[in-house]
């Protein structure tokens, strides 16, 4: 398999963005360095920016279906959109049934056999993990639930309400034993922080603006390897507070976020970056992508500022065009 270039590429990598050049090989990133090459073959990007690829942790909500249907067309429709915005990887929703429901989790199993399917011949361009939701059905029965879930498609994270989170006192222990990341949902008040921090559940989705100083959140920070927080932004003219603060964004245009923030924000591009990227991959307990550094996986998107508004051009998954 021959190596790849690109060149005159603006390259966004975790410490700084600069003029240079990027190697892959076999799907994984061997070479980035600054300044241009004339190597023959390069694939000249003319100054665009090159980010690593975005990865989603809040994707299309599936119900437990046979193989096939409209569900899995609009998964179909769902990745071709993701793909075209520079998303790599999305983790897609299913709400956790009832343990003693052979029905729904036979449908689940259907839906995961149509993802490995569908990947192996590719019909899908992104990458599909999956986030667990724990539903009022199985909320009462949490530990016979987490018992059944599949152990595929880097399926590790599971949401949760703060109501659903109460009645649940061993909640860290069941997810260290499964293998599991917990996030709270629905986090509205101290007293909600203040349970989340007693069960170990640091990693907050979509908490509401304003619960907790920015010293709160950082205090929660020290808990974790990356920052807590997980905030999601409905709204671009939303401001998300202290850098330090944020873990990963969960929002519908993932790509001008980062854009957004380093204008209106002052945030430094490649931290803002990593917000959608690397810090978003560690969230979900991925390791192998979200940064254009030596060894990660070839995942890029090629972006170009037309009048102030980031637009992507294409989308590369392991060294591979997707959009």
């Amino acid at each position: 398999m021959a190596r790849k270039l690109f060149t005159n590429a603006r390259v966004v990598s975790p410490e700084e963005v600069f003029l240079g050049t990027v190697e892959w090989h076999a799907g994984r990133i061997v070479r980035v360095e600054i300044g241009a090459t004339s190597v023959p073959g390069a694939e000249d990007l003319a100054g665009d920016y090159l980010l690593p690829g975005l990865v989603k942790p809040a994707g299309l909500r599936l119900h437990p279906m046979p193989r096939g249907g409209e569900g899995i067309a609009a998964l179909v429709e769902s990745d071709l959109v993701a793909a075209a915005h520079g998303i790599t990887t999305i983790f897609d929703t299913f709400d956790i049934p009832d343990h003693a429901d052979a029905v729904a989790w036979a449908g689940i199993t259907g839906c995961l056999d149509w993802l490995d399917d569908g990947a192996a011949r590719g019909a899908l361009r992104c990458h599909h993990g999956i986030r667990w939701r724990v539903s009022e059905a199985c909320a009462g029965n949490i530990p016979a639930a987490f018992a059944m879930l599949p152990r595929r498609r880097n399926a590790r994270l599971v949401t949760l309400s703060v109501d659903a989170l109460a009645g649940v006192q061993d909640i860290s222990d069941l997810a260290r034993a499964h293998g599991l990341i917990v996030v709270a949902t629905d986090v509205r008040s101290p007293a909600d922080m203040s349970l989340c921090l007693v069960r170990e559940v640091v990693h907050l989705q979509n908490p509401a603006l304003g619960v907790a100083d920015r010293d709160g959140l950082s205090r929660l920070h020290d808990l974790t390897p990356w920052p807590a927080g997980a905030l999601r932004r409905p709204y671009p003219s939303e401001r998300l507070g202290a850098a330090d603060a944020i873990d990963t964004i969960a929002a519908l245009d993932l790509l001008y976020i980062p854009f957004q923030l380093r204008d209106s924000d002052a945030w430094p591009l490649p931290l803002s970056v990593a917000a959608v990227s690397a810090r978003a991959a560690r969230f979900a307990g991925i390791s192998d992508r979200g940064a254009i550094v030596v060894g990660q996986r070839a995942d890029f998107v090629r972006v170009r500022e037309v009048g102030g508004v980031p637009v992507p051009i294409s989308t590369w998954r392991g060294g591979e065009r997707i959009a």
